[in-house]
């Protein structure tokens, strides 16, 4: 909610870290950014993944460089759980002088206590905006199920979502999955999904083997 407040601004921020272990919550905010990202004119983008075979000098070139199908460009890096003394110095480096015509997306999983004190951590908080992802408490859950159903176009009573809820055991993988399967068990949109809506269409899925469906 406070990300998309402050990608309603006309100013983005040169830099994005989106940091947590939700990996549909780090999805959304992902594709926030990238919308409003396109919307602001940075239609290239340009992805990097800095595992073992990652070579740092590709992003940096990326970096001083110019697109070359657009004038603003997306740069998307995604962190493993261990990062390089390579990557931190550049990512150091990068924030001291942000260039405008990029903006720089990092994704990564959940951060401790000591990495958020390191020197390129706090030059990325100093220029950018930090996104820490936290697993949803019961009400946020709660309401979180209740948009994606209204999202897919569908309506629910609250006793079939706490059955949802507690069926999936607050994975919400698993959650946006079978929302995006009742969507399309259920035809008739003006229909609301009642509990015993809900658990027919769960079940229906031990009925048919992958041959037969």
């Amino acid at each position: 909610e406070q990300l998309q407040q402050q990608l309603n601004k006309s100013i983005l921020a040169p830099i994005y870290f989106i940091s947590g272990e939700e990996i549909v919550l780090i999805q959304a905010a992902s594709n926030a950014i990238r919308l409003a990202a396109k919307k602001a004119g940075f239609t290239d983008r340009q992805v990097f993944y800095s595992d073992t075979h990652f070579n740092a000098s590709s992003l940096i070139g990326c970096m001083n460089n110019y697109g070359l199908f657009a004038d603003k460009q997306l740069l998307e890096l995604h962190l493993p759980p261990t990062y390089s003394e390579t990557i931190t110095q550049t990512l150091t480096l990068y924030a001291k002088n942000p260039p405008p015509n990029k903006l720089l997306l990092i994704i990564a999983g959940k951060l401790d206590r000591r990495l958020q004190q390191t020197t390129w951590f706090k030059s990325i908080d100093k220029v950018g905006l930090i996104i820490s992802i936290w697993p949803l408490q019961a009400l946020q859950l709660l309401r979180w199920v209740t948009e994606r159903f209204h999202a897919m176009g569908l309506k629910i009573e609250k006793a079939a979502i706490e059955c949802l809820i507690f069926s999936t055991e607050g994975n919400l993988l698993a959650t946006a999955q079978t929302i995006e399967k009742l969507s399309l068990y259920f035809d008739i949109k003006n229909n609301i999904i009642t509990t015993d809506m809900l658990m027919q269409a769960l079940s229906d899925s031990a009925r048919f083997d992958p041959f037969k469906l």
